[in-house]
């Protein structure tokens, strides 16, 4: 009930991921356009993905071209968050402090999510004090049990959603649903890229 307000994108999501993608996207349909460029996007093409995905086309060819093909052409593209794709190219890179440092907008969340993943998650959440109902929400998504995490995430469930979709489906996908709040979603992207790296 509290949902109610985001009941039909929840209703949506839970069956894109468990039953069926068009029984899915049909319940998505505020999101109809962009859903239906992120599913030719991972199956067809991602040309005619983009395509659809229209009034994010500059981000989304940007985030191509950084993902597939040139880091330097594809942050030219994202000029718009041009200071946070210089920061987590040095986190990738270079140094995880100098690429901290140049994200400073988002150096609290930043210190927390690294202790979250290498260190200690209470140190971790404590960090993340301004966001710690989506991190107590991630953790029982994750460990325990998706409905109890969905449920906890409630105030953010728009970006719990599209961080599952970018972790599991496609990046592209993903950072479509989040939207909102780019900014994180690139920074999520950063941190998981980093621990490939550092795998």
């Amino acid at each position: 009930m509290k949902l109610y307000s985001i009941l039909p994108l929840a209703l949506g999501a839970l069956d894109f991921m468990i039953y069926s993608p068009i029984q899915g996207i049909m319940e998505l349909y505020p999101m109809l356009p962009l859903a239906l460029g992120a599913l030719d996007f991972m199956i067809y093409s991602p040309i005619q993905g983009i395509m659809e995905l229209y009034p994010m086309l500059p981000l989304a060819l940007g985030a191509l071209d950084f993902m597939i093909y040139s880091p330097i052409q594809g942050i030219m593209e994202l000029y718009p968050m041009l200071p946070l794709a210089l920061g987590a190219l040095d986190f990738m890179i270079y140094s995880p402090i100098q690429g901290i440092m140049k994200l400073y907008p988002m150096l609290p969340l930043a210190l927390g999510a690294l202790d979250f993943m290498i260190y200690s998650p209470i140190q971790g959440i404590m960090k993340l004090y301004p966001m710690l109902p989506l991190a107590l929400g991630a953790l029982d998504f994750m460990i325990y049990s998706p409905i109890q995490g969905i449920m906890k995430l409630y105030p953010m469930l728009p970006l719990a959603l599209g961080a599952l979709d970018f972790m599991i489906y496609s990046p592209i996908q993903g950072i479509m649903k989040l939207y909102p709040m780019l900014p994180l979603a690139l920074g999520a992207l950063d941190f998981m890229m980093t621990l490939m790296v550092s795998g």
